[in-house]
């Protein structure tokens, strides 16, 4: 019997060891994850947080003066509207600089260059100021205007900001009137989301879009501090809340930046909070990218976000750079 409870007592004691190592290796590996920002535990173990590769700044003539939004072509060059230098920045893989476009005297000048996409062989440029979104070629040669004289009419207005383009269709957040806007790609009317307001459905000056594989619009409605999402046609508050005094809204700042990767997670740009959100599909926080700190990786009133397959970048508005990270 007394050898029997101490074989017990020995398989018992293995066991607990085994589970303290257990937790200990899984903690060490969270631990390790998390070190760039906070994951939330248990939601998304498995979520593989981004690794800061570099910075790019540029130089001289050629410097970031308020870099706001960013996008990458498929054969790896990185599009960055800069509103403070009213152009068009251009940099190769490694963040060199190669060239700009949209500047004075030139066709396609650019004013207030806020939203930017590069779909294919074309840039599509959003110019608040211009209440225009302008079409370059790779180069930065002008095309054309897309948004036409009919759809601004039926429109009563437009003040264009954040960009996306999915199929055949352009979306793109319309700041001063508070909605999102649905052409083609040829310009023409398709439908408006939302309006002025902070009812759950309405806006108040939306900074950027994002569609989800399945067709879902996500909206960062900013001045409401929250995302909404746009479903069957129908738009519903996802996460944060039009209530600053609403202690458990997790967006109780300023949304701008807002993308949508492979996976259907979404990353949100909280610019006075000075880091980049990740929630999943039902708005549950999985990670927070950044900091106030000054460092390599840390971000000042961060703006602007686009995501490939490889990569993520943002904006790093008040240190006057974009961020490159590797997924």
């Amino acid at each position: 019997m007394v050898k029997q409870d101490r074989s017990r007592n020995y398989t018992a004691w293995v066991l607990l060891s085994a589970i303290i190592f257990f937790i200990i290796i899984i903690g060490s590996f969270y631990f390790n994850k998390t070190r760039q920002g906070v994951i939330s535990p248990f939601s998304a173990f498995w979520f593989n947080p981004p690794t800061f590769l570099f910075s790019i700044y540029s130089e001289g003539n050629n410097a970031l003066h308020e870099p706001v939004a960013v996008s990458q072509s498929v054969d790896g060059r990185i599009f960055v509207a800069d509103a403070g230098d009213k152009s068009i920045k251009v940099f190769d893989l490694a963040g060199k600089f190669k060239y700009k476009f949209g500047k004075l005297g030139t066709k396609g000048q650019l004013e207030t260059p806020v939203g930017i996409v590069v779909r294919d062989s074309t840039v599509y440029v959003a110019d608040s100021t211009k209440n225009q979104i302008f079409l370059f070629d790779l180069e930065g040669n002008f095309q054309r205007n897309l948004i036409s004289r009919k759809t601004r009419a039926q429109l009563t207005g437009v003040t264009p900001v954040g960009i996306k383009i999915v199929q055949n269709n352009v979306f793109f957040t319309d700041i001063l009137y508070h909605r999102v806007v649905q052409m083609d790609l040829l310009g023409n009317l398709i439908r408006t989301i939302g309006g002025p307001g902070n009812q759950v459905g309405r806006l108040a000056f939306p900074n950027d879009v994002a569609i989800s594989s399945d067709g879902r619009i996500y909206v960062s409605d900013s001045n409401n501090f929250r995302v909404q999402v746009c479903e069957d046609g129908e738009m519903l508050e996802l996460f944060g809340s039009s209530d600053t005094s609403n202690p458990k809204s997790v967006l109780n700042s300023l949304v701008r930046g807002i993308a949508v990767d492979d996976d259907d997670l979404i990353w949100v740009v909280d610019t006075l909070g000075n880091n980049v959100g990740v929630f999943n599909e039902e708005g549950r926080p999985i990670y927070f990218l950044g900091s106030m700190e000054v460092d390599e990786a840390g971000m000042s009133f961060p703006n602007g976000i686009s995501i490939d397959k490889e990569r993520l970048y943002v904006t790093d508005r008040g240190n006057k750079r974009v961020l490159v990270f590797s997924r």
